[in-house]
């Protein structure tokens, strides 16, 4: 049995082999190439930018979607150095002419694109080192001695020049293939703490080849997605999937290396720290992407090209069948919501409404894609992983949802392959419990999705999350379930819209000192009337009206409540403005109402109506009794007066004038004059006699 101490030991021994040649190839040219850097004049680099790979299921292009970043082209180039490393439409494998096929290499030749070099000598010794000493580990070299070798070869006084530079680039990617990130960061560390030429150009070969190992890699996943994306292969072989992990980790660490340089590195500029951002954030989003591609591939859901006989034994996504069932719901709260409620109240839809207009035009440019949940293909889900804009939180909710709705459309439910999905990537609990909640909720599971959603370790909603999940309810005809929403969650109001449907679910319960209170707890000047306008209607339509017209009313509520009642028709109307107005004791009104409702009568044709006026008719008149007489007479001569038919005249008799042609004083016509002057005289009498005979029948 081998003693595992002299294993170790072995394995020790040829590191420092391996790190005494990599300081004799370093000390073997004098020649200095990087004169005149400081530590950080690495990141103080001009830029431009490219976009990223464009989507394509095609062989031999990118099958990963594009980045739509604020700077969609993102290079490095250093203005003392001739290599360059980009990022763009070669990242794609796309042809844009022989210098784009190409990637300049340290040294000034050129490479093929996506070739891997041949292993040079030092790097092979790096990798006889780092020798497996178990199945699945690769062993780091001691830290500090592998530090050492990094800067030997990178700050060797004699170690200058291309051959300097390219035993740096070999012992970096030993360090990435053997996952030694202590190395590189320490080198990191070390180089930007100290003012030497020499660390400012270890920095800027170290950066740029991490990007150029980030365009190759990127290149390499492209190839391995080509067929799980295009339906050309119905399994992914071993060697297929260990490639493709073999990425991930890849990526990841040199993630790792970016934010390296993103912490240590100090007094850059606003040009150069957005050009190391830019980079740090392109592969992160690039391995993320791969992480999940992996994952899939893992749990048997890619590739997406299955025959018949391979669905009855493992899960698939069924595009058609999960789109029919969503398209029939949208159907069914249209019908539902009757124009009186949101019929886009499906809680996915919400969800995929708060990323932006970009997943919908995405989704929209896949096959068989409507912009609308579901996406048409796992290609297109997987394509929000690699948009910028949208945070980690919301891909991972909008896949934990879909990955639900294949284990509910799959025949055998006890599958749990695809439940590991959470635990993967580290998914908060909370954030799963909401999103079945959601997934509960739009297949009509209400009470075990209040359930979920009440629980105390589940992530609180926000804002539109409240509303949906209230015009959902309140659109199915669950007004119980709306108002225990409520009242758990208390959620917060902000704006008319959500007074207005809460008040809508308090009535609907019949709650309504709850609604009064709700009502002017959140009234403005501006939206008073809006707000009250809208209580008076659902209350008249769920007949609360009695018990409304018990509330204590401000000046502004009772004109507001006159007015609906006054323009509202109908008899009911009038009957309440009628009793609103006898409890606020306001006589004289009320019976001019009932004067007018008297005058035209509208209760002939139902039996119903007539019994009620017969009794309003008694209530009234007892009220009247006990009026002054002065006031009775008022309104009646009001309510006369207002109701009088403008069409109708009366015609009285003409007075005669005393004189209407002129004629001449004639001195013997005394008598004449004496007898039209008491004619006058007996019309004027006639008259008086007249008006007190009417006073007289009046008392």
């Amino acid at each position: 049995m081998v003693n595992v101490f002299t294993v170790c030991k072995t394995a020790e021994t040829k590191t420092m082999i391996a790190i005494k040649r990599a300081k004799v190839l370093a000390t073997s040219t004098s020649t200095s190439a990087f004169p005149g850097f400081t530590p950080q004049s690495i990141l103080k680099s001009s830029l431009r930018t490219t976009p990223l790979a464009t989507p394509s299921a095609s062989p031999g292009r990118s099958v990963t979607p594009p980045l739509r970043a604020k700077e969609s082209r993102i290079s490095f180039r250093e203005e003392n150095s001739k290599a360059r490393g980009t990022v763009g439409h070669e990242l794609a494998g796309e042809a844009r002419g022989p210098e784009h096929h190409q990637l300049v290499g340290p040294l000034g030749h050129r490479r093929p694109p996506w070739r891997e070099e041949p292993p040079h000598p030092a790097q092979r010794q790096a990798a006889a080192a780092t020798a497996r000493t178990r199945p699945g580990h690769a062993p780091r070299p001691p830290r500090g001695a592998a530090v050492t070798a990094v800067r030997a070869v990178g700050g060797s006084e004699s170690a200058r020049g291309a051959l300097a530079e390219e035993q740096l680039e070999v012992i970096l990617s030993a360090a990435v293939q053997t996952g030694s990130l202590e190395i590189l960061t320490g080198c990191i560390k070390h180089w930007t703490s100290e003012e030497q030429p020499s660390s400012a150009a270890n920095l800027r070969v170290v950066l740029q080849w991490t990007w150029n190992k980030v365009i190759y890699t990127k290149a390499e996943l492209d190839q391995i997605c080509v067929p799980l994306f295009d339906g050309s292969c119905n399994f992914i072989n071993p060697q297929a999937l260990q490639d493709l992990q073999r990425c991930q980790l890849h990526l990841r660490s040199l993630k790792t290396v970016f934010n390296c340089f993103l912490t240590e590195a100090q007094e850059l500029t606003e040009k150069g720290f957005a050009d190391l951002t830019n980079k740090h954030m392109v592969t992160s989003l690039i391995s993320l992407y791969a992480q999940v591609v992996a994952w899939f591939c893992r749990s048997s859901l890619l590739p997406e090209g299955l025959d018949d006989d391979m669905r009855l034994f493992r899960p698939f996504y069924n595009y058609l069948l999960i789109q029919s069932y969503y398209t029939g719901h949208r159907q069914k709260l249209e019908r539902l919501s009757r124009g009186k409620w949101d019929s886009d109240c499906l809680m996915i839809d919400g969800l995929v409404s708060q990323l932006g207009d970009q997943v919908e035009k995405m989704w929209r440019r896949h096959e068989g894609g409507t912009g609308k949940y579901p996406p048409a293909s796992l290609h297109a889900l997987l394509d929000l992983y690699l948009l910028e804009s949208i945070e980690e939180s919301y891909k991972h909710a909008i896949t934990i949802y879909l990955l639900l709705d294949i284990k509910h459309s799959f025949p055998n439910k006890t599958e749990t392959s695809i439940d590991s999905f959470p635990t993967a990537f580290v998914v908060p609990w909370g954030l799963v419990k909401l999103v079945q909640g959601f997934w509960l909720l739009d297949h009509n599971d209400y009470e075990s999705a209040l359930a979920l959603l009440f629980h105390p370790a589940t992530i609180k909603t926000v804002s539109w999350q409240h509303m949906r999940v209230l015009q959902s309810l309140m659109c199915q005809g669950e007004h119980r379930r709306a108002l225990r929403y409520i009242q758990m969650m208390k959620p917060p109001v902000s704006s008319s819209s959500e007074v207005r449907l809460f008040l809508t679910v308090l009535l609907s319960n019949r709650c309504l000192v709850e609604a009064w209170d709700l009502l002017q707890q959140h009234t403005t000047k501006l939206n008073i009337e809006e707000l009250l306008k809208h209580m008076y209607e659902i209350c008249q339509e769920m007949g609360l009206m009695e018990d409304l017209l018990k509330l204590p009313f401000t000046e502004t509520e009772q004109e507001c409540l006159e007015k609906f009642l006054q323009t509202n028709a109908g008899v009911q109307s009038r009957e309440f403005l009628l009793v609103h107005h006898l409890q606020r004791a306001n006589y004289i009104p009320a019976l001019q109402l009932h004067q007018s409702m008297k005058v035209n009568p509208t209760n002939d044709c139902d039996p119903s109506l007539r019994d009620t006026a017969v009794v309003r008719n008694a209530v009234l008149d007892q009220y009247g009794k006990i009026l002054p007489r002065v006031q009775r007479k008022l309104v009646a001569e009001r309510a006369e007066l207002h109701h009088l038919p403008s069409s109708v005249l009366r015609e009285g008799s003409r007075p005669k004038p005393l004189s209407t042609v002129t004629k001449q004083a004639n001195a013997g016509n005394v008598c004449i004059f004496i007898s039209n002057v008491l004619s006058k005289i007996r019309e004027v009498w006639v008259g008086i006699e007249q008006k007190s005979s009417f006073s007289q029948y009046n008392r």
